[in-house]
């Protein structure tokens, strides 16, 4: 779409260009899931085709301004798949217990 933004695994639906129906002219919706493939680090080199770059792009938000800042490690190459249960951290709730889980499914508190 012209002027919006596309984002990594968006779905866009387009009506009335999929598969035809049998035994009819009409088609079902199309379904196009987006996938963006970033360049690499230093792939523009040129300060001129940078520039025509950012001249195209929304301009940059203010630099915030504050008291303090935390210095923080990060890795670059993270993945989701070391994260939750079965990455083996302890913190990723795989050990977790339901306290109901010992009652045979009856109510803490009967009515009364």
């Amino acid at each position: 779409p012209r002027g919006r933004v596309l984002r990594p695994d968006q779905v866009l639906r387009v009506a009335g260009e999929g598969m035809p129906y049998k035994k009819s002219d009409a088609r079902g919706d199309l379904y196009l899931v987006v996938k963006i493939q970033f360049p690499e680090d230093g792939w523009l080199k040129d300060e001129t085709a940078l520039k025509r770059v950012r001249d195209v792009l929304p301009k940059a938000h203010p630099e915030i301004k504050t008291d303090t800042v935390d210095e923080v490690e990060y890795d670059e190459k993270a993945s989701l798949d070391d994260f939750g249960a079965g990455s083996g951290d302890p913190r990723a709730g795989a050990e977790w217990e339901d306290e109901d889980d010992d009652e045979d499914g009856a109510p803490q508190c009967a009515q009364q």
